[in-house]
């Protein structure tokens, strides 16, 4: 299939100045907004259930939680705690949380680098610093599910019963009393950086080689009689790909499917549970394309893989 390249190039100049932006903010430039920074705001959102294999519904209970920690000492707020127990979600149900509407709030002012937001999603941890709050403001992760100010998502598995869960939810930094963080445009910014763009064609230039590449080889393995499936690799900024299937054969072949687009698989437990995913675009718009071509091969329960930096997001249904 074909790349839309003026999308990539629009979503690679993004990407490359939301970085200088934020590397600007760590070298003391007037982009900073570090030093005023006083404090945490977060917030759980929603919960999103997906089907990968038709199963129409599924008994999920698990903890999840948001939680300001310093030393592994625990902040509680009971709005952003929730244990469901056997709760009966159906295929592409949003589970809403009580509280999504107001934030918790922690204040440590000169002591905020000191702290970080804990999340425990089932059985999956992770630690969100100081850094990488700042660095996620501008981030969007919810407009599937209607929340326009999500800038974090985070999805877990069950490989056996093929279900996908993703968690929606907010951190955000608290700012000085009467300071307001300075909106810059793009291009305000790529003014003040005439030398990073000769520097942004030639990095346009080696993505565009990099998918031509990628392409190229899956055709050779096919021919070889291989599987012609190549392992996932490392894309920077968003991408997307259609999910096929998940496995526990990590050497499937989808022979069928080899004209449509570059076919990939990502084995991801030692079982040998492996996606396998075919397609890739930096358009949303034009992958959803591929899940309908897909339909015609039969193949109804596709749902558009969405990877952050070569790591897998969250399921959109198309």
């Amino acid at each position: 299939m074909k790349c839309n390249f003026s999308f990539l190039v629009k979503s690679f100049f993004m990407w490359t100045i939301t970085c200088m932006m934020t590397y600007a903010s760590h070298s003391g430039s007037p982009i900073d907004q570090s030093d005023h920074v006083i404090g945490y705001k977060y917030n759980l959102w929603s919960l999103k259930a997906t089907s990968l294999n038709g199963e129409k519904s599924y008994s999920f209970s698990g903890r999840i939680f948001l939680d300001k920690r310093k030393n592994f000492k625990t902040h509680y707020s009971k709005s952003e705690h929730s244990y469901l127990y056997k709760h009966k979600f159906r295929d592409g149900e949003i589970f809403h949380f009580n509280g999504r509407h107001h934030y918790t709030e922690v204040k440590e002012y000169d002591q905020t680098k000191d702290f970080y937001i804990a999340l425990k999603f089932d059985r999956e941890w992770v630690h969100h610093s100081y850094e990488d709050i700042l660095e996620s403001i501008s981030k969007q992760e919810g407009s599937e599910i209607g929340c326009e100010t999500c800038n974090f998502s985070m999805t877990t598995y069950d490989v056996k019963r093929n279900w996908a869960f993703t968690l929606f939810y907010e951190i955000r930094p608290i700012y000085k009393e009467g300071y307001e963080p300075t909106v810059y445009t793009v291009e305000e910014v790529a003014d003040n950086l005439p030398s990073e763009r000769v520097e942004l064609e030639k990095n346009i230039l080696i993505e565009k080689k990099v998918v031509s590449e990628r392409r190229e080889l899956s055709k050779e393995a096919f021919a070889n009689n291989n599987t012609g499936i190549e392992n996932l690799s490392y894309s920077k900024g968003k991408i997307y790909h259609v999910l096929i299937k998940v496995l526990d054969n990590p050497n499937e072949r989808f022979d069928e499917l080899k004209d449509l687009g570059p076919l990939y698989k990502e084995t991801f437990e030692e079982s040998g549970t492996t996606r396998y995913l075919i397609g890739e675009s930096y358009s949303y718009k034009e992958i959803k394309e591929l899940v309908v071509k897909l339909k015609d091969y039969g193949f109804e329960n596709c749902m558009i893989a969405k990877y952050q930096n070569g790591q897998l997001k969250s399921y959109i249904s198309p």
